[in-house]
């Protein structure tokens, strides 16, 4: 059985860290959109729940907002920590680098999987709002 040394390759570490970090940028400017969608969307409804709910989502928007701040510094930081690695040759540091960039791969995952499941929870906010608003339009115009 042979174990495998893990290559580094900078190129590749480089162009997947810059991808993370195009990634967590546009998930910078779909929060302002999910933000403005929640408060056209509910904030005309007058309904206790509904607000509530919609005080809900923003916190939790902004919860994920702030973990997005803090994966982006990771993410800049690694980039020039793969700068240093490069320009210094160092085994002990490119040993550290890999490390450092399977750790964040990880968490760029989980942060992606929570997102998702915090977008499509908001969708579905949303459409049931919408669904409300029609239901009540229909109910108010017979």
């Amino acid at each position: 059985m042979t174990t495998t040394v893990p290559f580094f390759n900078p190129e590749k570490m480089h162009d997947e860290s810059k991808d993370w970090l195009s990634f967590v940028n546009f998930i910078k400017t779909e929060y302002l959109f999910l933000l403005d969608t929640i408060k056209d969307v509910i904030l005309p409804t007058t309904n206790d729940y509904t607000q509530i709910e919609k005080e809900e989502i923003i916190d939790a928007i902004n919860r994920s907002e702030k973990r997005n701040n803090i994966i982006t510094r990771m993410i800049n930081s690694h980039i020039g920590f793969l700068e240093d690695c490069i320009e210094e040759n160092d085994k002990q540091n490119q040993d550290a680098f890999i490390s450092e960039h399977k750790s964040i791969k990880i968490t760029v995952n989980r942060y992606k999987i929570d997102y998702d499941r915090l977008k499509k929870q908001i969708i579905n906010i949303i459409k049931n709002a919408r669904k409300e608003e029609k239901l009540e339009y229909l109910l108010d115009s017979k």
